[in-house]
């Protein structure tokens, strides 16, 4: 945790190994060995706890002091949101299972919304992201994803907040705006429903962060959707204007050649 002249007020610090010392991984697996996305825990009536995805072998909770208080051994990977209540956290597992309306004779690498309890780390629920795109009126977007591997590759979630509900009239609250970079897409996911609700693509290529802005517009990163080049975006969701983007400068545009990420500041 650092002030922005990066000035460090305090510091948690658990190897994969020790939250999982049971894990035997391999060289090549050297970015699951860190933390892939690491939030404070809000409102755990203990302060400074720390929830972090270690990508593709789970998820950890530590305290104050970085010791482990539960750890969750599913598959999670790259993000994860908390409900506006901090009682339930949202993440992505990958299953590899056979999905006919994708590929009727190869499994594929599905992803599964879970829902978490936060005081215990155990999975509530789980729901298919393929089938909630197929059980929605946006099941013909599968037409165009890859017939085999990595799908979607979901990489962001968020929890929507009341206030951000009151201000786009397509969301709820508790809706999930999520990201899927093998689609270039992204999504609203209404768990209420089990099936995605919106969805947007043609702007952007193998973006990332998709977040709601307190205008009730979006802000996301795309990646390599402005000819080749990368771009940050603000755009309308009601009418797919886009208000506003930063791409660097002719001598010095902008490039992420992979991940990739944007946040408003409150000034």
């Amino acid at each position: 945790l650092m002030t922005l002249d990066g000035d460090i007020i305090h510091q948690w610090y658990c190897p994969r190994n020790t939250a999982f010392p049971d894990t035997q991984r391999t060289d090549s697996d050297k970015k699951a060995r860190s933390f892939r996305r690491a939030y404070i825990v809000p409102d755990s009536g203990s302060p400074g706890e720390l929830i972090g995805i270690y990508n593709g072998t789970g998820m950890v909770r530590l305290t104050y002091d970085s010791r482990v208080k539960w750890t969750q051994s599913e598959m999670c990977h790259h993000d994860l949101g908390f409900s506006e209540d901090g009682s339930k956290l949202f993440t992505f597992i990958q299953t590899k299972r056979l999905v006919p309306v994708v590929n009727p004779d190869e499994p594929v690498m599905d992803e599964f919304i879970a829902t978490v309890d936060i005081a215990s780390g155990n999975v509530l629920d789980r729901v298919s992201l393929l089938d909630a795109f197929h059980r929605s009126s946006y099941a013909p977007m599968l037409k165009k994803i890859p017939a085999s591997g990595d799908v979607l590759h979901a990489n962001t979630i968020h929890s929507v907040t009341v206030a951000q509900a009151e201000r786009i009239a397509f969301l709820e609250p508790n809706d999930l705006l999520i990201s899927m970079r093998n689609m270039d897409a992204i999504a609203v996911y209404r768990p209420m429903q089990k099936r995605i609700i919106w969805a947007m693509t043609g702007f952007w290529m193998a973006q990332h962060e998709p977040s709601i802005l307190s205008n009730g517009h979006f802000l996301l990163f795309d990646n390599v959707g402005e000819q080749g080049h990368s771009k940050v975006v603000e755009f309308n969701p009601m009418t797919q204007e886009i208000v506003w983007m930063y791409d660097g400068t002719e001598s010095d545009p902008l490039y992420s050649t992979t991940s990739g990420a944007c946040h408003r500041l409150s000034n």
